[in-house]
Formats: structure tokens, C-alpha cells, sequence
């Protein structure tokens, strides 16, 4: 787990810095990134209960960007037994096309 260093300016509080973390304390409450920033969680001292404060919408397109690949590779699987699936996928995919077409 990366914690993030916020500014003293931002916070207006303490900040504590371990050999290799920086802690972002407010009162009780810690401020933490496991990727550098692009995703914030707080929790209280002592606790390990996070609360998702912040998310980079780039991470949430990605995130949202593969549970719709993953939906469309099991909608695939499914296709292969179930013939009113597979009809409305090769519609989907001519339609597809059609518009990849026109907007190249």
C-alpha cells in the first residue's frame, strides 16, 4: 500500500513520515493510495475499514471498460448454445461494422 503525501497547505494538519510511507493525518482520520494517487481511501487510526474517497475517472473508464469486455466474452460463450443470443450478437456486429465504416 502506497500513502500518498498531501500537501501541509491542503490539509492544514500534521504529517507524519515513516522511513518508506508518508501518512496524511487529519484528527483520526489516515488518507491512503495504493497506486500513487489515483485512487484515495480514509480510514480512522487503528482501523483497517477504508472508505473510498476518491477515484480517477480514467481508472473508473478502464475498470467500467473491462466488466463490459468481460459481460461481452460471456454473452459470446452463452451465443454458442442459445440460437436467439447468437442472432442478436451478428446483428450487433453488423451494426458494428456499419458505423466503424462510416467513421473511418
Amino acid at each position: 500500500m502506497t500513502r500518498i503525501l498531501i500537501p501541509r497547505s491542503v490539509l492544514g494538519q500534521s504529517m507524519m513520515t515513516t522511513e518508506s510511507n508518508t501518512l496524511a493525518s487529519v484528527g483520526a482520520i489516515i488518507y491512503e493510495s495504493p497506486d500513487g494517487g489515483k485512487t484515495i481511501y480514509a480510514r480512522e487510526r487503528g482501523s483497517s475499514d477504508r472508505k473510498l474517497i476518491h477515484k480517477n475517472p480514467d481508472v473508473l473508464e478502464m475498470e467500467q471498460a473491462v466488466k463490459l469486455r468481460d459481460k461481452l466474452l460471456d454473452m459470446i460463450m452463452l451465443s454458442k448454445t442459445v440460437p436467439a443470443l447468437k442472432d442478436q450478437l451478428d446483428k450487433l456486429e453488423a451494426l458494428y461494422l456499419l458505423v466503424k465504416n462510416e467513421n473511418d
